[in-house]
Formats: C-alpha cells, sequence, structure tokens
C-alpha cells in the first residue's frame, strides 16, 4: 500500500519540475555586432558573428591574408580587449593557420569569461595577434576589431 503514495508523490515532483521549466525564462545569448569588413594592415578580417553564451565570448571571422607573402597568424595571441582596458586571452586552446596570399580560412575564437560578464558587456576589441608575414621571426599585432553589443548604446 505505501507504493502508490510513493508513486504520486513522484508524478507530483515531476509534474512540479515540467512546469517550472516550462514557465522558467530562457534568456537568449548576449549578440554582437561589428564593422563588416576590416583591413588590419595585411589582415582582412570579415566579421561574421559574436555572441555570449556559457561564460564564453565568441567571435566568428573570416580571416583573409590580403599580403603577397605567405602569413601565419598564430590564434593563441588573439585577445579580447575589455572596456576597462584589461584583456582577456584566448589562451592554449588556440591554433596557428598558415594562409597563402590571397587566401581566407574561417575561424571562430573562444574567450573565457565569467557569464554574469558574458551577459553585461556593453562593447570589446578583438584584438588579432600572432601575425607573421614572410620570413618575419616575431609576431606583431595587426590591429583591432571593435564589438558593440546588440541594443546598448556605444
Amino acid at each position: 500500500m505505501g507504493r502508490p503514495a510513493c508513486g504520486a508523490r513522484y508524478q507530483a515532483l515531476i509534474l512540479a519540475l515540467a512546469v517550472a521549466c516550462a514557465t522558467a525564462p530562457i534568456k537568449p545569448p548576449a549578440q554582437f555586432s561589428a564593422p563588416p569588413q576590416a583591413l588590419l594592415g595585411e589582415v582582412s578580417l570579415t566579421f561574421r558573428r559574436a555572441w555570449a553564451a556559457g561564460g564564453q565570448l565568441y567571435v566568428e571571422a573570416l580571416v583573409t591574408n590580403a599580403a603577397r607573402l605567405p602569413m601565419e597568424i598564430d590564434g593563441r595571441q588573439w585577445a579580447l580587449r575589455l572596456p576597462d582596458a584589461r584583456t582577456v586571452n584566448i589562451g592554449p586552446d588556440g591554433t596557428v593557420i598558415t594562409l597563402a596570399p590571397q587566401e581566407g580560412k574561417a575561424v571562430t575564437v573562444a574567450f573565457p569569461l565569467s557569464e554574469s560578464m558574458a551577459d553585461a558587456l556593453p562593447s570589446a576589441s578583438l584584438i588579432v595577434g600572432g601575425v607573421r608575414q614572410g620570413n618575419e621571426t616575431v609576431p606583431h599585432v595587426a590591429g583591432e576589431l571593435p564589438l558593440q553589443a546588440i541594443g546598448s548604446q556605444p
């Protein structure tokens, strides 16, 4: 006789969870805009999209070698400049890409941020670093791409 009561409790719990999940608001990820294309020295960056989710800020772009020499770009040297001037590095998960002259590759980079910071970030700048062209031995920063949260004022 104890089983039916136990089963009724589980059914009530499952129903309560289903109602709570169905009524809880789901916040969409923060979206960012940027100039559609930027020529950062010898690197052409075509912005595709950027968004914050799960404590990360993601940026998708097409990176093109606009120079006449082969180029290597070390994504581990990309960074995100926050509005307070602090920078966040990608870390060891970035990749190194090699581009022939006029060749382009799609990249997605992720920057670790606290979830509350990612959701409240009004703007940032993508720093494109780690660029070496031809026989250069020391990588340099090609430039920065400004990102603006959609719905926030610049």
